[in-house]
């Protein structure tokens, strides 16, 4: 027992030396602005950065930028550093590979001069990287308190007229679909052709949630599908 006492002292040891490093990582985690890093210095990232990453204000102008292109280098990477360059702020983002083209949607933030000068700099960013890119002006999503969100999935054999039969359903149900997602995909087990749909939905206030969830059940059965309605919590 004697013998085991100083190994257990050190591991005790070992162990609070691991737990505050890992302490002090988080904290610079937490509190580190939007930025490009530098090697770490004393096992610390040092940002190197001349100004700091704010929340969005009520005075700060919006812009859509949409891109598509062919993946060359880490386009991602070069937006968001173009965008943080000139002072502007990412507030929302989409990226995927569709086929063998890299697409990206951004909404992104700043006065009026930043947005200016972003705008001025993508054409040139787009050929750089030869991307298409389109961007506009625009304004903050507006709320709709009327509506209440949902999610809700599909899982179906492949079929051609699979996405225009659940869209038109919820049209009848007055029920707008506010973010969809499609994958078709082979099965591992079985190599059945099957289909995968997920969605966002607004779902009205006033539209009774169970008699909802039946009829969607009813549409699944017709189209040989499982499925799944259930609120957004957060």
């Amino acid at each position: 027992m004697a013998t085991m006492l100083p190994l257990i002292m050190r591991f005790e040891e070992n162990r609070g030396e691991r737990g505050r490093k890992y302490s002090e990582c988080a904290c610079v985690g937490r509190n580190r602005p939007s930025a490009r890093l530098t090697p770490p210095v004393d096992g610390h990232y040092n940002t190197g950065l001349n100004r700091t990453a704010a929340p969005m204000s009520a005075n700060d102008n919006l812009l859509t930028v949409s891109v598509i292109g062919k993946p060359k280098g880490n386009v991602a990477l070069e937006l968001f550093k173009a965008i943080r360059e000139r002072g502007g702020e990412v507030e929302d983002c989409r990226i995927a590979q569709i086929g063998d083209r890299l697409t990206a949607n951004l909404l992104v933030s700043g006065n009026w001069s930043t947005l200016g000068r972003l705008e001025t700099a993508l054409p040139g960013i787009a050929e750089k990287l030869e991307l298409q890119v389109r961007f506009e002006r625009c304004e903050v999503r507006p709320v709709n308190p009327d509506f209440r969100p949902y999610a809700a999935e599909v899982i179906a054999p492949q079929d051609p007229n699979l996405l225009v039969n659940i869209l038109e359903f919820f049209q009848h149900q007055d029920v707008e679909v506010v973010e969809i997602s499609t994958q078709k995909y082979q099965s591992t087990y079985t190599g059945a052709d099957m289909a995968n749909v997920q969605m966002v939905l607004h779902v009205p206030v006033n539209q009774h949630p169970q008699a909802l969830r039946e009829s969607f059940m009813d549409l699944c059965d017709d189209l040989n599908a499982d499925g799944m309605l259930d609120p957004i919590k957060t």
